[in-house]
């Protein structure tokens, strides 16, 4: 009849008590006392049994004293069930007492726990099947106060005060014993407290629950999951639950042994940073729409300056004087700038919001592509551009090659007087490469270093070296969308190495 029940624990064909003590049944109820003993010597074909109907029989068993199990009616005509449960605890502090009630109350089962009941089982066709399991619940209980007296004290007290909750359960789910921090955990104002709640009513969400009840059948015995438990105060908690299946060898029962931690502080972290992602996200992406809106908008006026100025210049020219003509070059020049200017903020605005999923890169392709782009200027400077042997790594193909071509480009501009000479080095490192372009141009000096990652930041005029001083900008931001770091070492005279990181584990493919 025992296999009839399956509570809210996978049934894992817990085995028979191989011996158990001699059972004091008290009950002045002698039909549910027959079903009691009916049910029991089922489970437990050995079980010796000593009936108790009323006070004179209570009283011959506790001068005997030949009981080591009690089964006990919480309603009993004869006496206070609550004080006949103290008075066995009182006479056998070691004693399992399991405690049957016809009654529906909370609160008197939880009286009866805090007179020294170890189980509480209420009486009716479900909880006369759950008859056995409350035996050997109690059996466990016992026993683990024996252990409490006994060699495992060191053990005990590094249970009690490990900082993460710890709890042993029936496979029922009923919470058999629990440290304090697990108390702490839920709100309880002691571990005692705990026991007798079962875990499913601990979850807020039943779902979760169920999932946690089902990875446990399915895995054979352990499961681990993170959902919010209800606190006895009312409030909840995030919390990691971990679980599985033993057997505990006094009683051959099966129970559940886990550990529960408070992740809230780290969940609400999680939250956050995935908050501020999105945020960011939108920042970005109406960064990029407002750079385009303002792009379009000016675009219309500045191109209007520009095919004005030149229709002067045509038709005028001729009339106006040398500062005319100078005025007219800057109005000219100043609108083909700021159109530049204008389609270098869009195109620094796009790193992030249309830059491509990482995928595996030969770096050795990304740089022969960024030097083929750069063939004409190679060719005319008569640079040498070396390199060692490059890896294929997780990246966005088309920013690599924009990478490389202006770190390229930036070595070849800002030569010296001899052929520009060009190394771009790898090193691998634990946990990324280490990039560098090294060149033997003309140098930065200290106070050029703090800004030439800045947009729009020169430190040349246009006449010396044309360029909107945007392109090592582009470079940090690349870098940075990669997880990298970028950075510049030189002195004047004697040329620059620019050094950049891409991590192994960035955008990792299947």
């Amino acid at each position: 009849m025992g296999n009839l029940h399956r509570g809210f624990w996978p049934d894992y064909g817990a085995k028979i008590v191989s011996t158990l003590p001699r059972l004091l049944l008290i009950d002045d109820d002698a039909d549910d006392r027959a079903l009691a003993c009916l049910l029991l010597k089922e489970a437990f074909p050995a079980l010796e049994v000593e009936e108790v109907e009323g006070a004179a029989a209570f009283s011959r068993a506790l001068v005997r004293g030949t009981f080591g199990l009690v089964i006990c009616e919480l309603e009993l005509a004869w006496a206070d069930g609550l004080e006949v449960i103290s008075t066995l605890r009182q006479t056998a502090p070691r004693c399992p007492i399991v405690v049957l009630t016809r009654s529906g109350d909370q609160r008197r089962a939880t009286d009866a726990v805090q007179n020294g009941a170890d189980q509480v089982v209420e009486k009716g066709s479900r909880g006369y099947l759950q008859l056995p399991d409350a035996v050997k619940n109690a059996l466990f209980r016992a026993n683990q106060r024996r252990s409490r007296e006994g060699h495992d004290t060191p053990y005990r007290r590094l249970v009690e005060a490990f900082p993460i909750g710890v709890f042993t359960a029936t496979r029922d789910g009923e919470i058999l014993e629990a440290n304090p921090a697990l108390a702490t955990i839920l709100g309880f104002p002691t571990p005692e407290s705990l026991t007798q709640r079962n875990l499913q009513e601990l979850f807020a969400n039943p779902a979760e629950a169920e999932r946690w009840r089902t990875q446990i059948g399915a895995s054979g015995g352990a499961a681990e999951v993170e959902a919010v438990l209800r606190r006895d105060d009312g409030g909840t908690v995030w919390a990691r639950l971990a679980a599985w299946v033993v057997e505990h060898p006094p009683s051959d029962l099966l129970q559940l042994q886990g550990m529960i931690q408070d992740v809230s502080d780290s969940k609400r972290a999680q939250q956050e940073l995935t908050r501020r992602n999105d945020a960011l996200s939108r920042s970005c992406s109406e960064l990029e729409q407002f750079a385009s809106v303002v792009s379009h908008d000016l675009r219309e006026p500045l191109h209007l300056m520009d095919r004005y100025g030149r229709m002067l210049a045509d038709k005028y020219g001729d009339v106006l004087n040398t500062k005319g003509k100078r005025y007219l070059e800057h109005i000219v020049h100043g609108a083909d700038r700021m159109q530049r200017m204008i389609d270098a903020i869009l195109e620094l605005s796009r790193v992030e919001t249309r830059g491509n999923q990482f995928a595996p890169v030969d770096l050795e392709a990304v740089v022969e592509e960024a030097r083929a782009n750069l063939e004409h200027i190679i060719s005319s400077s008569g640079a040498q551009v070396t390199q060692d042997l490059l890896p294929t790594l997780a990246a966005d193909e088309t920013q690599m090659v924009q990478l490389f071509q202006n770190l390229i480009g930036n070595a070849i501009k800002f030569r010296g007087a001899g052929p520009p000479e060009v190394h771009i080095g790898a090193r691998e490192r634990s946990e990324d490469w280490l990039f560098s372009v090294r060149d033997h141009g003309i140098g930065i000096d200290a106070s050029g270093l703090e800004r030439i990652f800045e947009i729009f930041q020169r430190l040349h005029t246009e006449d010396e070296y044309q360029g909107m001083g945007i392109g090592l900008t582009l470079c940090q931001r690349i870098v940075e969308r990669h997880g990298g770091k970028i950075w510049a070492e030189s002195r004047p005279g004697n040329g620059t190495t620019f050094s950049f990181t891409i991590p192994k584990q960035i955008g990792q493919w299947p």
